[in-house]
C-alpha cells in the first residue's frame, strides 16, 4: 500500500542517482582516455607551429581552426559535425582557452588552468611549458619542446600497448567459450559413438 509505494519511490530515486553517478564516472573515464590519446599530436603541432615562429595564442587559434576545417571537409551534416566537435575534449579545452583570453584573462592564467582542468600529469607539464614559452618566447623553448614531443611519442607507444593488452584481455573470455564449444563438438560425438 502506502509503505510499499514509498519504498518503491525511494528505491527508484536511489537507483536513478547511482545510475547517474556511474554515467558521470564513465564520461570522465572516456574524457581522460580521449585527452591521453590526443596529447602526442597536440605536442607535435605546438612544436611545429612554434618552430615556424608563431606565438602560443596563434598556435591555439590555428589548431582550433584546423579542427573545424577538418570536420567541415569530412562531415557534410552540420549537426553531426557540431556533435563530433563537442565530443572532442581537447578541442573544447582549446576553444575554452581562447574564449577566456578574449574575455581579458592573461595567457599565463589560462595555460595554468588548462593543465589543471585536464587532470593529467602530461597536460600539467604542457601547461607549464606553455607559460614558459609565453614568457621567454618560442626560441628559448625549442629544445625543451622537442624533448617533450619525443616523450609524448613514447607515451603514445605505451598507450597503444596498453590498449592492445586491454583488447586481448577482453578477447580471452570469448576465445575460452569458443574453445569449450569446439571441445564439446569433438568430444560429445566420440562419447556417443563409444556408447553405441
Amino acid at each position: 500500500s502506502t509503505v510499499t509505494l514509498l519504498f518503491a519511490v525511494v528505491v527508484f530515486v536511489f537507483g536513478g542517482l547511482s545510475l547517474e553517478k556511474e554515467r558521470e564516472k564513465e564520461q570522465l573515464k572516456n574524457r581522460k582516455a580521449l585527452l591521453e590519446e590526443a596529447y602526442p599530436e597536440l605536442v607535435h603541432k605546438i612544436v611545429l607551429l612554434t618552430g615556424a615562429g608563431m606565438n602560443m595564442k596563434n598556435v591555439l587559434m590555428t589548431i582550433s581552426a584546423d579542427a573545424e576545417h577538418t570536420k567541415i571537409s569530412h562531415v557534410k551534416n552540420p549537426v553531426k559535425r557540431k556533435t563530433e566537435n563537442q565530443d572532442n575534449p581537447l578541442i573544447c579545452e582549446i576553444r575554452r582557452m581562447l574564449q577566456l583570453m578574449n574575455q581579458g584573462i592573461s595567457e599565463v592564467q589560462v595555460y595554468e588552468s588548462f593543465g589543471k582542468r585536464c587532470q593529467n600529469a602530461s597536460y600539467l607539464k604542457l601547461g607549464t611549458l606553455m607559460v614558459q614559452c609565453t614568457k621567454k618566447g618560442a626560441k628559448g623553448m625549442t629544445k625543451i619542446m622537442a624533448d617533450t614531443a619525443d616523450e609524448a611519442m613514447m607515451q603514445k607507444r605505451e598507450y597503444i600497448l596498453r590498449k592492445g593488452e586491454q583488447i586481448s584481455t577482453k578477447l580471452l573470455l570469448p576465445m575460452g567459450l569458443l574453445l569449450i564449444v569446439v571441445m564439446a563438438v569433438l568430444i560429445v560425438p566420440a562419447f556417443l559413438s563409444m556408447n553405441v
